[in-house]
């Protein structure tokens, strides 16, 4: 049997740590004095390159998510995702095939630099860097193939109970 992978995408403060858990929700509540874990396996993901203007901060997301605070873009091969709502998805760490990354404020600085390039060559994205995000898939992808370095994701709990 193939296995097929799709590609998505992280912001992350950390080089090779991705977390082990996410929740939609507290992760840990106290209901009628007993915990309740709310946690679900793996970590979120966009599935496209809206995040490059969202690191930029020229699109709004759930979340600030700026090149400064998260100095990486992660790059995720995954053969499966779940709980797609919108723009975020979750992938499973046992479904990582791979992990590539990049320095955030690097993919935002050729981004905006080819962005404004095509646009004083007169394409139609002078407002809407986003759309060009977007439009230009073929492009990011051809560069974070040359830009990209791989890396041996380190997967960590991030949502520790604090009812300990």
């Amino acid at each position: 049997m193939t296995t097929y992978y799709r590609t998505y995408y992280r912001l992350e403060d950390s080089k090779t740590e991705l977390p082990m858990h996410w929740a939609y929700c507290d992760a840990w509540e106290m209901v009628t004095g007993e915990v309740v874990d709310n946690r679900q396996p793996g970590f979120q993901v966009w599935d496209g390159f809206r995040v490059i203007a969202v690191a930029a901060g020229m699109a709004s997301s759930d979340g600030d998510y700026d090149a400064v605070d998260y100095p990486w873009l992660h790059v995720i091969e995954a053969s499966d995702s779940y709980h797609g709502a919108g723009e975020w998805f979750a992938v499973e760490t046992a479904d990582v095939e791979s992990v590539k990354v990049v320095p955030t404020q690097k993919i935002v600085k050729w981004a905006l630099s080819a962005w404004k390039k095509d646009v004083a060559d007169g394409y139609d994205y002078e407002d809407d860097f986003e759309g060009w995000c977007k439009d230009s898939e073929e492009d990011i992808t051809e560069w974070l193939k040359a830009n990209t370095e791989e890396v041996a994701p380190v997967f960590v709990e991030t949502l520790e109970n604090p009812y300990k």
